[in-house]
């Protein structure tokens, strides 16, 4: 293995750590937005909600 290929290949480890990191930051992001807090309301005539 040559020197170049070494650098390669911490190159690449680098650039999917941060693809990876990006992928997290925006489920992340995502979650946060979507989730609503709390217990969801239950009318009385409807099904039972089931909450986990």
């Amino acid at each position: 293995m040559t020197r170049g290929e070494g650098q390669t290949d911490d190159r690449a480890a680098a650039v999917a750590f941060w693809w990876s990191a990006g992928f997290f930051a925006a489920g992340a992001l995502i979650t946060f937005l979507l989730y609503r807090p709390g217990v969801p309301v239950q009318d009385e005539n409807d099904a039972p909600v089931v909450h986990m």
